[in-house]
Parts: structure tokens; C-alpha cells; sequence
């Protein structure tokens, strides 16, 4: 995770409880990140027809929406932030199904200096 489009990228080790049906998506859970920090971090996704919208809470706290549509085995998602963060309040998301058993979560948004996509976040997840 970076905490800016400019800043370094932390490793993080979440946990997460998760709970899916044909129609839903909610997870919540714990991310740690330098030891420190300590961070939750939730989801909530419901799709209606093609049309997927939901809430996530991430480490910079505060519910931002997210809105959006399926494509093959990816959910892709427009993310309007609680709070201005990189210069804006808007990034993108998708959730992606890996394997059966796995999902990558991964967040981009555009740095306000050079105008360019970043990957903010890229989180790799696997069910134990």
C-alpha cells in the first residue's frame, strides 16, 4: 500500500472475515502495516443487474462509495473517496478472482504531479 501516489510502498499483513453470495460481497478485517500500525479496513458490495455499488473503509478511514461493473472475473470499480486524497477524490478499484481461493484487490489513482496511474494498493488475498 502506498499512503500517497508519491510515497513508498508499505507491506501490509491483513486479515480479513469475509462473507459472499451470488448477489454480495462484504469483508472486514485487520491490515498491520510496520509493525505499528494497526488499521481496519471493510467492504461492502451488492450488484444489481450489471451494475455493482457498494462502501469501503480503508486505511485513511471514512466511507468512500464505490460504483461499477463486472468484466470476465473482474469487478471494475470508480472510487469517490470520503475526503480529498492525491489531489482529488477519485481513484479506481478492481477486484479481481485470481484462483479459487485467492482474489487481488487493487487500487489506482493518478499522482497530481505527474499526472500518471499509480498502483496504490495491491492486495493479494487467499482463503486458509
Amino acid at each position: 500500500m502506498k499512503r500517497t501516489t508519491s510515497s513508498s510502498p508499505i507491506n501490509l499483513n491483513c486479515n480479513f472475515k469475509t462473507q459472499a453470495s451470488g448477489e454480495a460481497l462484504s469483508m472486514q478485517g485487520i491490515c498491520r502495516g510496520m509493525i505499528v500500525v494497526t488499521r481496519a479496513v471493510s467492504a461492502n458490495i451488492k450488484v444489481n443487474g450489471a451494475h455493482y455499488a457498494g462502501s469501503y473503509i480503508g486505511p485513511a478511514g471514512g466511507v468512500s462509495g464505490l460504483r461499477g461493473t463486472r468484466s470476465g472475473d473482474a469487478i471494475n470499480l470508480a472510487v469517490r473517496w470520503s475526503k480529498v486524497i492525491n489531489g482529488d477524490r477519485s481513484a479506481s478499484m478492481t477486484i479481481q478472482r485470481v484462483d479459487a481461493n485467492a482474489i487481488r484487490i487493487r487500487t489506482v489513482d493518478v499522482d497530481p504531479a505527474s499526472g500518471q496511474q499509480v498502483v496504490t494498493s495491491d492486495l493479494n488475498l487467499r482463503r486458509n
